[in-house]
């Protein structure tokens, strides 16, 4: 049975723990800092000593970050904190902190362990605008309905897990983390995820090597050709397997409820 895996974890921030950083998310590198602008560091807490890694995110508007809907399975909004400008948390300096002015849940996500997982998006306004610069930037969206096709080279980061078996002891990288991988068919996608996979999903795997992404990067983006083509929703265990492709929520399939919601609160 294919074993549905949310790419959500919890870290504390301020673990007195050693980590092992390794080359990836699994199978990537860590990405040359500061080159994807647009991440969204969301962390539990606002003491950053008590802090708890929750998910990534992505900038789409100054005043605006999205991510996953399952990212806020049990979780209360005022007291989740989105950081920007981050690429080593433990290093950096001049990171900007944000608290979630509103969130916007799809109103028709629905999680049910061991089904599928639909409409996995949410808005967060935040509690004032970004300013941008070559450490804060947007990223930009696709059109409505437009499709990717399939065979496109693409990329995923996050500061989830290095090691893909997330049943043991797995690592978690202080630095952003990216690797790169590729768009597959949806009915391929389908067959291997035994039905659970929608139309308003998008697949991609690492072509046959043990790549992708793992617990933590959750709510993170999907890139290909600099537009966020869809975010970071589940996996199979381990991490990276070529047999279960990595599930993304497919970004043109919301673009009118996107549209509505940024102007309705802006």
């Amino acid at each position: 049975m294919a074993v549905l895996h949310l790419a959500t974890i919890f870290v504390l921030l301020a673990t007195t723990q050693a980590r092992v950083l390794r080359d990836g998310i699994i199978g990537g590198k860590e990405a040359k800092p500061h080159s994807r602008p647009y991440m969204a560091y969301l962390v539990e807490g606002t003491n950053w000593n008590e802090m708890k890694f929750l998910c990534g995110g992505f900038l789409v508007a100054d005043q605006w970050v999205m991510t996953a809907a399952h990212c806020f399975d049990n979780v209360q909004q005022p007291n989740v904190t989105v950081l920007l400008g981050v690429h080593n948390i433990k290093l950096e300096r001049g990171v900007k902190t944000f608290y979630i002015r509103r969130g916007v849940e799809h109103p028709r996500y629905f999680h049910k362990r061991e089904h599928k997982i639909v409409n996995d998006i949410f808005l967060l306004k935040l509690n004032k605008k970004a300013t941008l610069n070559s450490y804060v930037s947007t990223i930009a969206l696709p059109e409505a309905e437009s499709e990717v096709k399939v065979g496109t080279n693409c990329s995923v980061a996050g500061w989830g897990a290095i090691s893909n078996d997330i049943n043991n002891s797995a690592s978690y990288p202080s630095s952003l983390q990216e690797v790169k991988t590729t768009i597959i068919d949806r009915n391929r996608c389908n067959s291997s995820w035994s039905g659970k996979i929608a139309s308003t999903n998008i697949c991609a795997d690492g072509s046959g090597q043990v790549k992708g992404f793992c617990s933590g990067d959750s709510g993170g983006p999907l890139v290909c050709d600099n537009t966020a083509v869809g975010i970071v929703s589940f996996s199979g265990n381990p991490c990276g397997s070529f047999k279960l492709p990595d599930v993304y929520t497919q970004i043109s399939k919301y673009s009118d409820w996107v549209k509505k919601y940024i102007r309705l609160f802006t």
